[in-house]
């Protein structure tokens, strides 16, 4: 299993909340140094997380996992939010 995270549109929370919390989660979190660096780390990932606008509506649940600060904030959120990670990256 493929254990690399795209950080794409990588917000402040993206970086200083998700990053930590992906890689406690066993996936090392990757954000691309530059934009044309993101293509390649793309093709070898096992996914991307991407720092949406609170109000956005993309995608299916089965292709899109959403977590919100929330989820990070409570520990017991958290761990619930690390397995869904879990099964969705694999």
């Amino acid at each position: 299993m493929n254990k690399t995270v795209l950080l794409a549109r990588a917000h402040p929370f993206i970086v200083a909340e998700m990053k930590p919390f992906l890689e406690q989660s066993g996936y090392n979190a990757v954000k691309p140094e530059k934009l044309d660096d993101m293509a390649s780390i793309a093709r070898s990932s096992a996914g991307a997380a991407i720092s949406l606008a609170v109000s956005s509506a993309l995608g299916k649940p089965e292709t899109f996992l959403y977590i919100s600060k929330d989820d990070l904030a409570d520990a017991a959120r958290r761990a619930i939010a690390s397995r869904m990670v879990r099964r969705h990256f694999r």
